[in-house]
């Protein structure tokens, strides 16, 4: 039988430094069977394909005349996928050769045993040079069922990286993909709990996939706290009732504990303002937080006192 078709779907906007790379990832899967979605979102000037791509029959560039927000062009790129699967990469990020058929292999093997709609594998994070910054931790499973993932994504215990997941199409497009008005910059990860709601178990593969590139031009660099706190918000209170309740006054707690480490994450990479930082720490912080949140990270403790001190009086 021959393998399904899959789409790796890549949005780009004006950032083309490293597209190249991105796009090089996907030709060169050891999965052969896809189909590789380019999508500009109004860039000026326009992005035209090199050679090298366009000879590739399986590229397919789209072009949008009229600025669409980042939901709003995922969900263009969902929309243009025709494979059973779904993988969006971002025009800064690439995989690694194996990506595709790793986290194939793994959803097909589980999905005899169970319903799984999606799979989530390891991500590298580097910087704009390549170099390793650090690695999504080892998970000693196989699968998950959703309240326990659920839970363990509030703990910071499972990293979400659109690169790292492979969705079933149809039930990405069922669950209407990703949300345009409410999540803000999280409406990837909303995307991903949607899914995994419906499936009975969210599959896992301890494979590096991926490489998730931390550079000067991210987008979440533009986007003001509020708007953060707006979409982790709204995830928290859409998957609140799935949780039993007595386990209601710990999902709470872990809510703001992800909800201040993307916060201390935002202040190492110099992403908000210290006057922004200062509003959201007299409004929100726990200051016992600091504690358990510098704990779980080494490089929080070497930056503690460099940054957070230095940024919060």
């Amino acid at each position: 039988m021959k393998d399904p078709l899959i789409t790796i779907a890549i949005p780009t906007c004006g950032r083309f430094v490293f597209l190249k790379k991105a796009i090089r990832s996907a030709i060169s899967q050891n999965y052969k069977n896809v189909e590789i979605i380019v999508s500009d979102n109004a860039s000026d000037p326009k992005y035209e394909l090199d050679e090298e791509f366009s000879k590739d029959k399986r590229v397919v560039l789209y072009r949008y005349d009229e600025r669409l927000s980042l939901a709003e062009h995922w969900n263009m790129c969902l929309s243009k996928a025709t494979g059973e699967y779904f993988l969006l990469l971002s025009d800064d990020d690439y995989l690694t050769y194996n990506s595709i058929s790793t986290l194939y292999n793994t959803i097909k093997t589980n999905s005899l045993l169970f319903n799984t709609y999606l799979v989530l594998g390891r991500t590298q994070v580097v910087d704009e040079n390549d170099a390793l910054l650090w690695k999504t931790k080892i998970i000693n499973l196989k699968q998950e069922k959703y309240s326990s993932f659920n839970i363990n994504f509030y703990k910071n215990e499972r990293i979400l990286f659109p690169c790292s997941t492979l969705y079933n199409t149809t039930k990405l497009k069922l669950t209407k993909g990703y949300p345009v008005d409410s999540c803000g910059p999280l409406t990837d990860i909303a995307a991903f709990l949607n899914v995994a709601k419906i499936s009975d178990y969210v599959s896992l593969t301890n494979v590096v996939v991926s490489n998730y590139r931390i550079h000067r031009n991210n987008l979440t660099k533009i986007i003001p706290l509020n708007i953060w706190n707006i979409g982790i918000m709204h995830i928290y209170q859409v998957n609140l009732p799935d949780i039993e309740p007595k386990l209601i006054n710990s999902y709470k707690y872990y809510y703001n504990y992800y909800r201040n480490y993307i916060l201390m994450d935002m202040i190492l990479n110099n992403i908000i303002d210290k006057n922004l930082i200062y509003i959201y720490k007299k409004i929100y912080f726990d200051i016992n937080n600091i504690n358990l949140i510098f704990s779980k990270k080494a490089y929080f403790k070497i930056c503690l006192k460099t940054l957070f001190l230095k940024y919060i009086k």
